[in-house]
């Protein structure tokens, strides 16, 4: 039989062994060291990115109020496309890159700007076409 000593020694350890590894992935994120996505990683997160904003623009329809930004949640887009809230993140960073999202004050959630998207653009351009 082990003494408690031994087991709560082994338990302190892995504690802080997981601590140090959470500590050392948010400093390599910080300083940019973090591994480099390959083309099809930054392909799926393109897309998926696309996607989050298409998921913007059926809740702008849906309000049937045109407004140029929405309000989304990181858990209720990581259960809708059935990814991992850290790829939602990651594919949401993507998008304020481009511009076209930003984090709120209310954690979880970020605003996408819809309203100067390509795809309005395009939009804009076939009913100016049509007239």
């Amino acid at each position: 039989m082990v003494p408690l000593e031994a087991k709560l020694d082994c338990w302190v350890k892995g504690f802080y062994r997981e601590h140090l590894r959470r500590a050392l992935g948010h400093l390599k994120r910080a300083l940019g060291m973090q591994q480099r996505l390959t083309v099809e990683e930054f392909n799926e997160l393109l897309q998926l990115s696309k996607a989050i904003i298409d998921y913007g623009r059926m809740i702008r329809a849906y309000n049937e109020i045109p407004v140029p930004n929405v309000i989304v949640e990181i858990p209720e887009l990581a259960h809708r496309f059935r990814e991992s809230p850290r790829t939602i993140k990651d594919a949401l960073r993507l998008l304020r890159d481009s511009g076209r999202a930003e984090p709120t004050d209310l954690s979880g959630c970020w605003k996408l700007r819809l309203a100067d998207t390509l795809r309005d653009r395009e939009d804009d351009k076939a009913d100016a076409g049509a007239a």
